[in-house]
C-alpha cells in the first residue's frame, strides 16, 4: 500500500482528511506539526506524495513545501496542495507553480494522477526564504496590531530597521507573561545554552524568535540553525517558521510542543 504524508494544522479534523485519503487505498501518515525536524524521516522513507492543506496557515505550508524542494533527499516528492483562500493560494502558485492545487473533493483524483506521473525537474528556489522576498520586516516576524513585543539583546538600530509599527504595537525589553512575541538575539552557543531556559519559561503562552548571526555576516559566532533548532527542541520547543531579519541575522520562531 503507497503511504502518502498529510500536513493539517487543525488536530480535530484530521482524522475526516486521512479517511478521504484511505478510502483511496493509501496509507495516511498526518502530522500537525510540519517543522523542518521530519525533513530526516521523509528523507529516509520518501512517501509518495506529500499532502498540504492551506485551509489554516498557510504561509507554514508554504514554508514547509520550500523546504522540502530545497533540500536533495526530498525534493522528488510530489506535493498537493489542498484548500485555502484564493489569494493566498495564488501567492504559492507563483512560488511553486509544478505542484498540484485541488480541492479536498477532488484530492483523491489528483493524489492518483500526481502519484503515476510525478515530476522529473520540480521548481527549486535558492532560499527558503523566498516567500518572504519583499514583505516588510515586520510582516515576516508576525507583528500584529496592539502586541506587546519583546526585543531581547537586540542589536542597535534594529528597533528603527521595523520601520512603522501596527497600531498599538509596544516595544520592551524584556518577555514577561504579558508579551505576545519575544525576539531573541543569540550570538554563541554558550550564550544560547545559558539563557534559553529563562527566556522561554518568561514566554510560556507566547511564541519565541531564536536568532543568530549569519555565517555569511560579518558578526562571528559559532552558532547554526542546527544548534539553535536542536537546543529548542531540547527544551520542549517546536519551530515553525524561519526567517532572514537583514543582511546578518536569521531566526527560527518557535512555540511550546502542544
Amino acid at each position: 500500500m503507497d503511504y502518502v504524508k498529510l500536513i493539517h494544522w487543525k488536530a480535530e479534523e484530521i482524522p475526516e482528511r486521512a479517511a478521504i485519503l484511505q478510502s483511496a487505498g493509501f496509507h495516511v501518515d498526518a502530522d500537525i506539526d510540519a517543522g523542518s525536524q521530519i525533513l530526516r524521516t521523509l528523507t529516509k522513507d520518501p512517501p509518495k506524495a506529500i499532502i498540504i492543506d492551506l485551509s489554516r496557515l498557510p504561509s507554514q505550508g508554504r514554508d514547509f513545501a520550500l523546504m522540502i524542494r530545497k533540500r536533495k533527499g526530498t525534493r522528488l516528492i510530489p506535493l498537493v496542495f489542498v484548500g485555502g483562500e484564493q489569494g493566498k493560494v495564488e501567492k504559492i502558485k507563483d512560488l511553486l507553480p509544478d505542484a498540484e492545487y485541488t480541492t479536498w473533493e477532488k484530492v483523491v483524483s489528483t493524489l492518483a494522477s500526481t502519484v503515476l506521473h510525478p515530476r522529473k525537474n520540480p521548481v527549486v528556489h535558492e532560499s527558503t526564504f523566498a516567500g518572504y522576498a519583499g514583505k516588510p520586516l515586520v510582516v515576516k516576524l508576525g507583528i500584529k496590531p496592539g502586541m506587546q513585543v519583546a526585543l531581547i539583546n537586540s542589536p542597535p538600530g534594529f528597533a528603527q530597521e521595523l520601520g512603522q509599527l501596527p497600531e498599538g504595537v509596544q516595544i520592551v525589553t524584556e518577555t514577561s507573561a504579558r508579551s505576545n512575541l519575544a525576539i531573541w538575539f543569540c550570538v554563541s552557543v554558550e550564550d544560547l545554552i545559558n539563557q534559553v531556559e529563562s527566556i522561554v519559561s518568561q514566554s510560556h503562552v507566547s511564541p519565541v524568535w531564536i536568532s543568530w548571526p549569519k555565517q555569511t555576516s560579518a558578526l562571528a559566532s559559532d552558532l547554526t540553525q542546527q544548534v539553535v533548532r536542536q537546543t529548542g527542541l531540547q527544551h520542549g520547543l517546536v519551530d515553525y517558521k524561519i526567517s532572514a531579519f537583514d543582511d546578518t541575522w536569521s531566526g527560527l520562531l518557535f512555540k511550546y510542543r502542544e
